[in-house]
């Protein structure tokens, strides 16, 4: 494994004498032997991991992608910086990995850059490692962690338009390989790991003439095959998808085409049958917003953009799987877009960016209330729960992790 070596502020990569092509993604500076020294201020022994929040990269307020990162402490509420990255980078994803290491791949820097690189965050030390390149670059595309441990990227954006193939990294070789195409090449869709193990793509931007799309598919691990599975009642971008406790897939606003308004409509997809139906409606059509599933199995969906691009949202609204009805809940201290929302282990959701804000919102008052600043303003950038031992870890790769390590 390529430890990274130290950063300097001023620059994007590099530092201490090394150097990164990125027309490329190679660098002289990514040397396996030399001793990476993280931030002055941070200190490995401070580390209290559990339930801290990793924010990683994203757009600056002018627009350009930045390499830094940071830490949440919700006991303290204050942010902590944590090492840089290599790479500048926004629009990129962000994945828990088995071993509680934090994969990094893809997204876009300055100029038409699209990354190929990863990069894995090491929460022990706060340091960043170089690990397997991408076999092609991608950004707005998605990671998911598949049952077996394993990381499948779908799609994307790339310098030659959208992207229908797929690939697997694996955590123990720390190497990408490829996987069976999707059946339309598409960005800026979801993806959700469903219970059964399957992993449901749907909508985004679909062609190498990007048009929106109602399409979904699943993807099959054992077989590496990907299947067309039930449409949507309207072709949907901007949306979210979120799993909910029984099963099902809760599909949430977006913007249609040939529109310029945003969408009130949900649907629920049923695993089993493969087939979508109507739900309640949001009180506010909103795109760009968040969803999240909260402890008592509500979904919370904060921001966006309403009926205009310039009509960004502070409402927020709670959808009941009981009852599937959406009820408003308290509004956010500031109207946000391209944030990010992490359920926090006390059941509290973190709201951050958009700006160099983030707030706490408690489902026990339904109220949201404003937290400790992030050290830049950033948006398009992704936040990670770290330190709570992700549950998909398959019983023998800790051994084959430590094996390794060795």
């Amino acid at each position: 494994m390529k430890k990274r070596i130290p950063i300097t502020k001023q620059g994007g990569v590099g530092g201490a004498g090394g150097s990164v092509d990125l027309s490329t993604g190679e660098g002289s500076g990514f040397d396996g032997q030399q001793q990476s020294q993280p931030d002055a201020e941070l200190s490995a022994a401070a580390f209290n991991l559990k339930g801290k929040v990793l924010v990683v990269a994203g757009h600056d307020q002018s627009n350009l992608p930045v390499f830094t990162a940071e830490l949440y402490d919700p006991v303290t509420g204050m942010w902590a910086p944590t090492g840089g990255l290599f790479y500048e980078r926004a629009d990129h994803t962000a994945t828990l990995l088995p071993d509680d290491k934090v994969l990094v791949v893809g997204g876009v820097s300055h100029g038409p850059y699209t990354a190929k690189s990863g990069e894995l965050y090491n929460p022990a030390t706060g340091e960043w490692f170089a690990t397997g390149r991408l076999l092609s670059g991608r950004s707005y595309h998605t990671a998911t962690l598949l049952q077996n441990g394993k990381v499948l990227v779908a799609g994307g954006n790339s310098q030659l338009g959208s992207s229908n193939t797929a690939e697997l990294y694996d955590p123990v070789t720390q190497v990408w390989t490829a996987t069976g195409n999707l059946n339309a090449a598409r960005f800026y869709h979801t993806a959700t790991l469903l219970q059964n193990g399957k992993v449901l793509i749907l909508g985004g931007y679909v062609g190498f003439s990007p048009k929106h799309s109602n399409t979904a598919e699943l993807y099959d691990a054992a077989t590496q095959a990907w299947t067309p599975t039930g449409s949507l009642f309207h072709d949907r971008f901007g949306h979210t998808a979120t799993l909910l406790q029984n099963g099902k897939v809760l599909v949430a606003g977006g913007l249609r085409i040939n529109t310029a308004d945003s969408l009130d409509s949900v649907e629920l997809y049923n695993p089993p049958t493969g087939e979508w139906f109507a739900t309640g409606r949001l009180h506010a059509a909103r795109r760009y917003h968040t969803a999240t599933l909260l402890q008592n199995g509500k979904v919370l969906v904060a921001g966006g953009v309403g009926s205009h691009l310039h009509n960004v949202l502070n409402s927020a609204e709670l959808y009941d799987p009981v009852t599937q009805v959406w009820t408003a809940t308290g509004s956010l201290k500031s109207p946000r877009i391209t944030h990010t929302a992490t359920l926090l282990t006390d059941g509290r959701v973190l709201v951050a960016g958009g700006s160099n804000s983030a707030e706490l919102y408690d489902p026990a008052a339904g109220a949201w209330a404003f937290t400790g600043s992030l050290s830049t303003s950033r948006g398009l950038h992704t936040a990670t729960l770290i330190g709570t031992k992700n549950p998909l870890r398959p019983p023998y790769l800790s051994l084959l992790l430590l094996l390794r390590e060795a």
